[in-house]
């Protein structure tokens, strides 16, 4: 927070390639406090040539995977947010699935929704994008006010980061030699999840009264 309040954190710069696809790197992102305790620590504890020769055996190969991992699950993610770019004029990928199926009724889909989106995507951002201007349109003339609704989105997308992919395979190479054990971790965090995604559901039953 203290970072974010810097005027040097506010530069960015957008990259346009082929046409219609834009991104924006900006100085400020979750990375950058990891990267200043990186250079914090090699200035405190003065590392030796061999160290970093150690570190780089050891976490470079689980880098690899890690980083596979994300790419081919982000590149599935940007492929559905820009799925409405087509030469055949289709509607988006998400709408279109949803956008009629969905009766305007469903309130409590919508955690759901959220946690759908970063379970698959492994950021609550990118839920909100996938799905926040879906309920936004789906629920237009609901009784319960849209801000409220966005979020349990949100809220429901905090807790699809518990069983995100990504997520799991970082906290693997995080606490050392775990390894290929995604599916038992989804088992027992699963209970938890739900335990979340009912307690997001009865906030909602008692906002919707």
């Amino acid at each position: 927070i203290g970072l974010r309040a810097l005027p040097v954190m506010e530069i960015a710069a957008n990259i346009t390639f082929l046409n219609d696809f834009q991104h924006t790197f900006m100085l400020f992102n979750p990375g950058i406090p990891f990267l200043l305790a990186l250079l914090g620590s090699f200035l405190l504890f003065k590392p030796k040539k061999k160290d970093f020769k150690n570190i780089f055996n050891i976490v470079l190969p689980k880098l690899i995977r890690t980083a596979l991992l994300i790419f081919l699950i982000t590149g599935i993610m940007q492929i559905v947010i820009n799925s409405g770019l087509n030469i055949r004029g289709s509607p988006p990928m998400i709408p279109y699935l949803l956008g009629e199926t969905l009766p305007s009724g469903s309130y409590y889909l919508v955690p759901f929704l959220g946690a759908f989106g970063s379970f698959l995507s492994g950021s609550a951002t990118v839920s909100n994008i996938l799905f926040g201007n879906i309920t936004a349109s789906i629920f237009t003339e609901a009784s319960i006010p849209i801000a409220t609704l966005l979020a349990m989105q949100l809220i429901g997308a905090a807790g699809g980061n518990m069983l995100s992919l990504q997520n799991i395979v970082t906290g693997q190479l995080t606490a050392g030699p775990i390894e290929n054990e995604e599916v038992p971790i989804i088992k027992a965090i699963l209970p938890w999840f739900l335990i979340y995604i009912g307690l997001c559901l009865g906030l909602l039953f008692f906002l919707v009264l």
